[in-house]
C-alpha cells in the first residue's frame, strides 16, 4: 500500500459563506466580480481553486504574512476565512472546483466551545465529490483482490476500470462484506478494511458521490 491521504482525493466542495461576515461577503462579492465562475442558482457559483488561489494572494497579502508569523497556538482566536482557504488550497491539490454557497442569515456563528481547547474558529464546508484512484492505495495483489471484491459485491463491474456510487452506498456494501469473511475467516478482507481505514468520519457523513478509478 502506498501512502494515501483522502486530501489528494477530494475533487469539489461546498464551502458555506455567511453575508454577515466581513471577509466571507468581501471574498463572495470579488469572486463574483473578478472571477470566472459558473452560477448554481441564487446563492451558490462555482469556481476554479486556481483562480480563487490567485485571487487570495493578491487580494489579502498582508492577511497571509500575518498567519505566517503568529504560532499555531493563536490562530483559534486569528483565524478566518482567508487563512481557512488558505490553507485549504494548499492541502486539497487536486481539487477542481469549489462551490461558494451564500447563507444570508443575520444569526450565525463559527466559535465553538470545545472542552479540551477551549474555544475555537470553525468552517462549513461538505465534501461533494471525491475520486479514488484505487491503483494509487494498493500495490497489485492488493488491487487485483480488492477488484473481485468489489466485483462480487456490485460495486465495479467486470473489465470497466471506473464507477460512480454514493459512498454510503459502497461503505454499507463494504462493511457487510468485512461483517461476513470476520464469521468465514476469509483471507481477502485486508483491502477492505484498508478502504475503509481512509474512510473520515467527515466523509462518511458528508456522503459524496464517489468515483472509483481503477487498474485491472
Amino acid at each position: 500500500m502506498t501512502n494515501f491521504s483522502i486530501l489528494d482525493a477530494t475533487d469539489i466542495i461546498d464551502v458555506m459563506l455567511f453575508k454577515y461576515n466581513y471577509y466571507d461577503f468581501k471574498i463572495w462579492t470579488g469572486t463574483k466580480n473578478k472571477l470566472n465562475y459558473i452560477e448554481v442558482n441564487d446563492q451558490s457559483i462555482l469556481v476554479s481553486p486556481k483562480d480563487l488561489k490567485k485571487y487570495i494572494e493578491s487580494t489579502y497579502p498582508n492577511e497571509l504574512n500575518k498567519f505566517k508569523s503568529i504560532g499555531s497556538e493563536f490562530l483559534h482566536k486569528d483565524a478566518n476565512s482567508i487563512y481557512f482557504f488558505n490553507t485549504m488550497l494548499k492541502e486539497m491539490s487536486r481539487l477542481k472546483w469549489i462551490k461558494l454557497t451564500l447563507d444570508k442569515s443575520k444569526n450565525y456563528s463559527r466559535m465553538i466551545d470545545d472542552k479540551s481547547t477551549g474555544p475555537r474558529i470553525t468552517f462549513s464546508f461538505k465534501v461533494l465529490h471525491v475520486t479514488y484512484k484505487l491503483f494509487e492505495m494498493f500495490d497489485e495483489d492488493e488491487l487485483k483482490t480488492f477488484n473481485n471484491t468489489l466485483i462480487s459485491l456490485n460495486i465495479l463491474e467486470p473489465n470497466k476500470p471506473y464507477q460512480r456510487h454514493k459512498l454510503n452506498y459502497i461503505l454499507s456494501r463494504l462493511d457487510a462484506f468485512v461483517e461476513k469473511s470476520v464469521v468465514n475467516h476469509t483471507s481477502d478482507v485486508e483491502p477492505v478494511l484498508i478502504f475503509l481505514d481512509s474512510i473520515e468520519e467527515k466523509l462518511e457523513g458528508d456522503n459524496p458521490e464517489v468515483l472509483l478509478v481503477t487498474d485491472y
